[in-house]
């Protein structure tokens, strides 16, 4: 139940600002492993100032990224 938003069982977004920040890269990988090979797909938003977590993400994700 924690997962959705609402009655309608919508995956809830994961929300990660700057939590990467201090993690090496060996534990990045670890969570990039995790969030790939989670059972409900979640849309997971990284907010980061760091061009090379930036890079790193979207790249083990295969995501999108939006420079503002």
């Amino acid at each position: 139940a924690a997962y959705h938003l609402d009655g309608h069982h919508e995956p809830a977004p994961l929300l990660l600002d700057e939590a990467l920040v201090n993690w090496d890269a060996h534990r990045r990988a670890g969570l990039y492993r995790g969030l790939t090979d989670a059972p409900t797909a979640r849309q997971v938003v990284l907010f980061t100032c760091h061009e090379h977590l930036a890079d790193e993400a979207t790249q083990a994700l295969d995501g999108l990224r939006i420079d503002l």
